[in-house]
C-alpha cells in the first residue's frame, strides 16, 4: 500500500485570510441536522473570488446557515439580490432542496421557478478569530501559534429599497 501524505492544511486548516470585505462566490449547500436535531445546518459553500491572489481565490468560507437563525438567513439571501421567497405565513430561502425529509445528507439544492443562490456573489466583510477546540481553549498549530480562522461578520445587502434591518455583527 503507498503511503498516504495528507497536506498540513487538511489537518491544521488552512491559514486565514486578512480580516476585510470580499466577494464569495456561493458553490452549494452541504445541509445535515443540528445535533438536536430540531432544525438543519444548511452549510453553504461559500469560497472567496476575485481577488486576483491564488492563495486566496477559492478558500472556502464557514457560515453557520442553520433553518433556526432566520435573521442570518435573510442576510445572506439579501447579499445575493434576491429576496426571501413567501410560502403562505412563513418564509424559504430561493430555491428548493430535494430529497428525503428524513436525512438532510441526501438533499440537492437547485432552481425553483427559475431561481436559485448557486453561483452568486455576495459581498461580506470576513474577520479573524480564534480557531476553538471542542473543550473551547485556542487550538494551536505546530509551532505553538494560535490557529486563526475566518468568520463572516455582516452580508451586505443589495436588494434595492429594503427595508430589512440587517444583522451588524453574525460572530461572537
Amino acid at each position: 500500500m503507498a503511503n498516504l501524505v495528507i497536506p498540513r492544511e487538511n489537518i491544521e486548516g488552512g491559514d486565514a485570510v486578512t480580516a476585510g470585505i470580499y466577494q464569495l462566490r456561493l458553490d452549494d449547500f452541504k445541509p445535515k441536522f443540528s445535533k438536536a436535531k430540531d432544525s438543519v445546518n444548511l452549510n453553504p459553500v461559500l469560497k472567496i473570488v476575485g481577488t486576483g491572489n491564488p492563495d486566496i481565490d477559492e478558500k472556502r468560507i464557514f457560515f453557520n446557515m442553520n433553518t433556526g437563525f432566520g435573521p442570518g438567513l435573510t442576510d445572506l439571501v439579501h447579499a445575493a439580490g434576491l429576496e426571501m421567497a413567501r410560502v403562505g405565513e412563513d418564509y424559504a430561502i430561493p430555491g428548493k432542496f430535494d430529497g428525503p425529509d428524513d436525512d438532510p445528507t441526501k438533499w440537492v439544492y437547485g432552481a425553483k421557478d427559475g431561481v436559485t443562490l448557486k453561483g452568486k456573489v455576495l459581498q461580506a466583510e470576513l474577520v479573524e478569530t480564534p480557531s476553538l477546540d471542542d473543550s473551547g481553549k485556542p487550538r494551536v498549530d505546530s509551532k505553538g501559534n494560535v490557529k486563526m480562522r475566518n468568520e463572516i461578520k455582516v452580508f451586505f445587502c443589495v436588494v434595492s429599497g429594503c427595508e430589512v434591518v440587517h444583522s451588524k455583527a453574525l460572530c461572537k
